[in-house]
């Protein structure tokens, strides 16, 4: 083995660890480089079968890290591909929490569940 592919084969060992502690044991994005978030993006969009020019996840800071957030468009999309139809059952309220009810119905059964989202808080519990 040359030297010099020794240096890229480490180098690329310490940037899969720096990404690995920064995405799986932190969950924040904020530790990758733009070209690390662009392939972590796709690569994503590719695993869930969204399509990554609709913009099905935005980059948002909660809780100090930064975070993929699907949008509408990821849930639209996920919803078409495993078959669900959705439907707000109560809501949205907005007092210090803004939520919605909602149900997701599949091919083989009902999925409920609620979603509440702290106004101005950047948090989020079900």
């Amino acid at each position: 083995m040359e030297l010099a592919t020794r240096q890229e084969f480490v180098l690329e060992q310490r940037q899969l660890q720096r990404v690995a502690e920064s995405l799986v044991l932190k969950g924040d994005i904020s530790g990758l480089t733009a070209e690390e978030r662009t392939r972590f993006y796709l690569s994503l969009c590719e695993q869930l079968g969204l399509n990554p020019a609709t913009q099905p996840l935005a980059i948002l800071r909660l809780n100090g890290k930064e975070v993929l957030y699907p949008t509408r468009g990821a849930t639209d999309q996920l919803a078409a591909i495993h078959r669900l139809n959705r439907e707000i059952i109560d809501g949205p309220k907005v007092i210090d929490l803004a939520g919605a009810r909602d149900a997701a119905h599949a091919p083989r059964g009902v999925k409920r569940g609620v979603k509440r989202a702290a106004v101005g808080s950047g948090t989020a519990e079900n």
